[in-house]
C-alpha cells in the first residue's frame, strides 16, 4: 500500500514537471518567431493614393509592398522616385527618403 502512494506521488509530480517544462519551451520558442518591430527596404515608388496615404514600393528585391503613409508627408514623393522605406510590421511607414541619385565614374 505504501509503496503504491509512494509511486503515485511521483508519477503525479513528473506530470507536473514535464507540464511546466512544456509551457517554458512554448514561450522560448514564440519569442524567437517574433517578426523584426522595424524593417528597411530600398525600391522604387510605383504608386501613390493621396486620398488613402499608400504608397507601392517595388523592392530592389522584386517584391512589390503597399505601404499605409499615414504619419509621413507624402507630397514630396513622385511615382518612379528610388526610396528608402522604415516600416513596421503593420505596413505603417515610420519614414521614406529619397535615395541620392547614383552618378556613374567617369
Amino acid at each position: 500500500m505504501m509503496k503504491r502512494l509512494v509511486s503515485t506521488k511521483v508519477v503525479s509530480m513528473l506530470v507536473v514537471v514535464l507540464f511546466a517544462i512544456s509551457f517554458a519551451g512554448v514561450a522560448v520558442s514564440g519569442d524567437a518567431q517574433k517578426a523584426p518591430e522595424t524593417v528597411v527596404m530600398k525600391g522604387t515608388i510605383t504608386a501613390i493614393n493621396a486620398e488613402t496615404a499608400q504608397v507601392t514600393v517595388l523592392a530592389e528585391s522584386g517584391e512589390l509592398v503597399t505601404l499605409a503613409g499615414l504619419d509621413v508627408d507624402l507630397k514630396d514623393q513622385n511615382t518612379g522616385d528610388q526610396v528608402i522605406v522604415e516600416f513596421d510590421k503593420d505596413k505603417v511607414i515610420k519614414s521614406i527618403t529619397r535615395k541620392a541619385p547614383s552618378h556613374p565614374a567617369q
